[in-house]
């Protein structure tokens, strides 16, 4: 049906994510040419990094969110499609504006943020996996060493780090799978505590599970396959146990970076502290104290990721990841920009570019915006 405009915008979301920007750019154009008011395809539209909207398509973006009946979700959507499209154009003011019109918008939708119920539950997580913890499992998991597991803060380079191994052929890269925290919250009555007495069987049980979901996307010869769920840092301990020979790379990127990409960026769902600047300091100090704890006692190494580094100096910390992984090296994965993969995370432009600088450091473009973030977490430096 040339005349559907959903299964038109339908097709513009899947070229973006396939990273053919060019033909996304000319699909939402003839989404709107179907519907002049289709919301999503014109913020979509403005969103596009590489794209450079006619005055008129601005104009139209404005004069919609003038509407009064426009729903809560859909003014979200146009207000960061405006963000963006003032961002391009150094007008950091307006566009921080717009960014937080969308996030006051999609709060309306969301539960709020209750830093407490993180609190409590890392203070769990501590409690029932400490060092003992994890000499009692020892043997119990499954040895394979296929799984690559990608953590971190969202927007911290999760995604550029899990294109760069997936471009190396012994490597699959799945995405963002939920299964991690699935299996915790369906296999176990309760999480973490019942980990502690769980049977061996119960624990291969549960790898199994893990295994079998892989298989869904990956070929079962393939050397190795990336997850890349960014909140598995908090299932590290599960992770281990299930998978003791698995690799775990933590990716680290300046905190203010992370904060204000988080902040002006539109998750699909599950990140409700990334809507307000002070839920987000308090989630990430909560980041740090539970990979605090991890990092003390995991019977495994973390390879750390930073961020700056690696755009600092590519080929270095690219072979060191590589050699992490127990890969031996390609040159595709300094070319990673080539690979062709479908990816449906905010990063699918950015991670379709040669590595580049531009990134670093762009917090300080909303400085003034951004002064509560920075005092609340340099507060929490000077006490550390």
């Amino acid at each position: 049906d040339p005349k559907h405009a959903g299964a038109s915008h339908s097709l513009a979301l899947t070229l973006e994510e396939m990273g053919d920007f060019d033909a996304a750019a000319a699909q939402y154009q003839r989404t709107l040419e179907i519907d002049p008011n289709h919301v999503r395809a014109l913020s979509n539209l403005l969103a596009i990094r590489s794209y450079k909207p006619t005055e008129d398509e601005v104009k139209k973006a404005e004069s919609i969110m003038g509407n009064p009946a426009l729903k809560a979700e859909d003014s979200a959507k146009m207000h960061h499609g405006l963000g963006k499209h003032y961002e391009r154009l150094a007008d950091y003011d307006t566009a921080f504006d717009h960014f937080q019109k969308s996030n006051t918008q999609q709060a309306h939708d969301a539960d709020p943020y209750k830093a407490s119920q993180t609190a409590n539950f890392y203070s769990r997580l501590i409690e029932a996996m400490d060092a003992d913890f994890f000499k009692t499992a020892e043997g119990k998991g499954n040895p394979t060493k296929q799984p690559i597991f990608i953590v971190g803060m969202p927007r911290s380079g999760t995604t550029m780090t899990e294109q760069i191994i997936a471009s190396h052929p012994d490597v699959y890269g799945a995405g963002e799978l939920i299964k991690i925290p699935n299996i915790s919250k369906t296999m176990l009555s309760r999480f973490p505590e019942d980990l502690a007495t769980a049977h061996e069987s119960k624990i291969k049980e549960m790898a199994q599970a893990y295994l079998d979901h892989l298989y869904e996307f990956a070929p079962k010869d393939i050397g190795h396959v990336t997850d890349k769920l960014p909140m598995n840092f908090v299932y590290l301990g599960l992770i281990v146990t299930l998978f003791p020979n698995a690799k775990i790379i933590y990716c680290r990127r300046d905190p203010m970076d992370i904060g204000l990409s988080s902040f002006i960026e539109m998750f699909k769902s599950g990140n409700d502290f990334t809507l307000k600047l002070e839920d987000f300091g308090t989630y990430y100090l909560q980041q740090e104290r539970i990979m605090a704890h991890w990092k003390k006692v995991l019977p495994t190494s973390i390879f750390e990721l930073q961020y700056e580094d690696m755009i600092a100096d590519q080929e270095t910390h690219t072979r060191a990841l590589i050699d992490h992984c127990g890969l031996g090296w390609d040159d595709a994965c300094l070319s990673f920009h080539e690979t062709k993969r479908m990816i449906n995370t905010p990063s699918r432009w950015q991670v379709r570019q040669p590595m580049y600088k531009s990134s670093a450091g762009r917090w300080k473009n909303y400085q003034k915006h951004l002064a509560p973030l920075k005092a609340m977490l340099d507060e929490a430096a000077s006490k550390n």
